[in-house]
């Protein structure tokens, strides 16, 4: 249980949530043969949240509801493992995301946000069949029913049906395995394409801004990173790379704000693509339980937009941290 107190409209308000959540699962792992193995299972969920608005001295409240979401969660997945150290798996599982108690919350009203419920299918392999390279790869496709949105000022509302689909890609190559030696040159990275994530269902009034085929707000179609590192024999590590996030959409409402609101409140515009380099160092004595480490975020100190939920707001500046960890 928690509170929270906010201001709005110069009426100062108290609120209170009371959440409990039950969940049971089951699953079993079936090896069919020496390369092929199934696991089917099931997850049942139980959320109970109870949000009450009171006056700020606790006097008789503005409203109070109790929204209870049950669930029944089946999934399957498969692996196959008939090529050397590679494994090929596929998977369809349902999803669910109950809404956080706030998001229940418009005005001075408790309107409840129905939960997010998906069907998420994957197909992938991950191997290290190669000496010293790895890589994973991964087809993703997801079917969600009643996305929760930002509505504006401060709510949130169901989107309706959406469908994302991509593929993700991570490796890594170690030339001081390939080449058996102490002193290993590594390179690394990860790609996601998100080619496919859109409203399928057009919205239930023409002015909240939710148009079928329209992609989904702060869904980058490409993610990016990769890093160039070295390790020493004696526990020195560092690495230097860079991370790309492409162009992303705003809220469904701030794209059908009146042309003057959306100039003056910075709601409205796309998010331009960015990239920042990054580093860090990692030294850790062989035989000692002390680490010492240091990280550097956005080296270049790039200006860049990160978001639009409450106006443009720019992302950290350059950021450097150093320390120690310690295992007992």
């Amino acid at each position: 249980e928690y509170s929270l107190a906010t201001e709005q409209n110069t009426l100062s308000r108290y609120l209170t949530f009371n959440t409990q959540n039950i969940a049971f699962f089951a699953e079993h792992l079936f090896n069919i043969n020496k390369r092929l193995s199934i696991t089917p299972g099931v997850r049942y969920e139980d959320v109970k949240i109870k949000t009450t608005i009171l006056q700020a001295d606790g006097d008789a409240g503005f409203a109070t509801r109790t929204n209870r979401i049950s669930e029944v969660l089946p999934g399957f997945g498969m692996a196959w493992n008939g090529i050397a150290n590679t494994t090929v798996f596929a998977g369809v599982h349902k999803g669910f995301a109950p809404p956080r108690p706030d998001r229940d919350i418009d005005e001075l009203r408790i309107d409840n946000t129905d939960p997010e419920t998906s069907i998420n299918w994957e197909l992938g392999v991950r191997s290290t069949y190669y000496k010293g390279v790895s890589f994973e790869s991964t087809l993703f496709h997801t079917q969600v029913d009643d996305v929760v949105i930002n509505g504006g000022n401060g709510s949130f509302v169901n989107g309706g049906e959406s469908e994302q689909t991509g593929i993700e890609l991570a490796g890594r190559i170690d030339f001081g395995t390939i080449y058996d030696t102490p002193h290993n040159i590594y390179l690394q990275g990860s790609y996601t394409n998100v080619f496919k994530a859109e409203f399928t269902k057009d919205g239930q009034v023409a002015s909240d801004g939710i148009i079928d085929g329209d992609r989904l707000p702060y869904a980058p179609r490409h993610i990016a990173s990769v890093s160039l590192g070295y390790q020493h024999p004696i526990g020195f590590d560092i690495r230097v790379g860079a991370d790309y996030v492409s162009r992303q959409e705003v809220d469904t409402f701030a794209r059908v704000l009146d042309p003057v609101d959306a100039a003056l409140s910075g709601l409205a515009g796309d998010i331009p693509a960015y990239t920042l380099l990054n580093m860090s160092a990692n030294y850790r004595p062989v035989g000692s339980k002390a680490s010492y480490f240091l990280s550097g975020y956005n080296l270049a100190d790039r200006e860049y937009l990160a978001s639009r939920v409450d106006g443009m707001a720019v992302g950290r500046g350059r950021q450097v941290i150093a320390g120690i960890r310690y295992d007992f």
